[in-house]
């Protein structure tokens, strides 16, 4: 069953903000507000080049790359953790990803 584009979006962002909320405790508007623009940035971007090159190894990496400045520069944290929230939040929203997809 082939899902509507927002569907995925707001997946993806409910499924990340946990994450952020898990990792950085900080209030939940706050995480809410720069989960909705991470994800408005990035999951456009990782939809047009997954049509364009059909690689989601290739994609999620350059994700997990754009989201780990994002994270560090919004959430004002080092990159180290940075690093780790980017990668647990994309490993996350992929299997998820694909689990729904299937479905």
């Amino acid at each position: 069953m082939t899902q509507p584009y927002i569907f995925y979006l707001l997946i993806t962002i409910f499924l990340e903000l946990g994450v952020y909320f898990f990792l950085l405790k900080r209030p939940i508007l706050y995480i809410l507000f720069y989960a909705i623009l991470i994800n408005c940035v990035t999951h456009p971007l990782a939809t047009i080049f997954y049509y364009q090159f059909d690689n989601l190894i290739l994609v999620e990496f350059g994700v997990f790359i754009i989201e780990v400045f994002l994270i560090k520069s919004l959430f004002e944290v080092n990159y180290k953790k940075a690093i780790i929230i980017s990668l647990i939040a994309n490993i996350f929203t992929t299997i998820i990803g694909l689990i729904v997809f299937i479905i």
